[in-house]
């Protein structure tokens, strides 16, 4: 039987560091604490991030990219309609908000409440994360909208900014509300919001 790899020291932080940033935020959250959770020594972590702050950038990034690739794995789902996917795209953020315990809702909103006001490089690498996700909602529902499936009367932008605003706030609330009932509320209001008018 072979032994499985041992997780590199990079990568035990960049988990440690998705964990804490959610638990503590940016400010509370200090390398001390970020070398403990990922059992790493205090020299890999300056190999690897050289700060704390670019370290919060990278772990960012991280998310990002998670965020990038479930809503692609929705995207991509040609069998069902453009409606549909960003319904099931809506649940399974939802799932995995109920599954932590309704710790863990949307890392970037988080980190924006924290520090889009007081630091300009990380409102940059906010921004560029925010405009990424409303981009590629955009290019979903644009789809949509050739199809005959999402409203024409607005840009596929517009509704991707809308969504994702519509989703920022629900998942905000959600950490004080707790109820499923509600973000269910907010899959069938972000249906509503892009479907065809009546009159299309």
């Amino acid at each position: 039987m072979t032994t499985p790899a041992k997780v590199p020291h990079k990568e035990r932080m960049l988990r440690a560091g998705i964990r804490l940033l959610y638990d503590r935020g940016y400010n509370g959250t200090s390398v001390d604490a970020v070398l403990t959770e990922a059992e790493a020594p205090k020299g890999s972590f300056y190999h690897h991030f050289g700060s704390k702050e670019r370290f919060g950038q990278v772990v960012l990034g991280r998310y990002d990219d998670i965020q990038a690739a479930r809503l692609r794995s929705w995207a991509e789902q040609e069998n069902l309609s453009v409606p549909e996917r960003l319904a099931g795209y809506h649940r399974a953020s939802v799932d995995a908000l109920v599954d932590s315990n309704w710790r863990w809702a949307c890392l970037a909103g988080k980190l924006s409440n924290e520090l889009a006001a007081s630091s300009d490089t990380y409102r940059g690498e906010l921004a560029r994360g925010f405009v990424a996700w409303s981009d590629a909602l955009a290019e979903m529902l644009l789809e949509g909208q050739q199809r005959g499936e999402v409203r024409t009367d607005r840009t596929a932008k517009e509704l991707a900014d809308a969504s994702l605003a519509l989703v920022q706030g629900a998942f905000v609330a959600a950490l004080a509300l707790r109820g499923r009932g509600y973000l269910d509320a907010v899959t069938t209001s972000l249906v509503d919001l892009i479907s065809p008018r009546p009159n299309q």
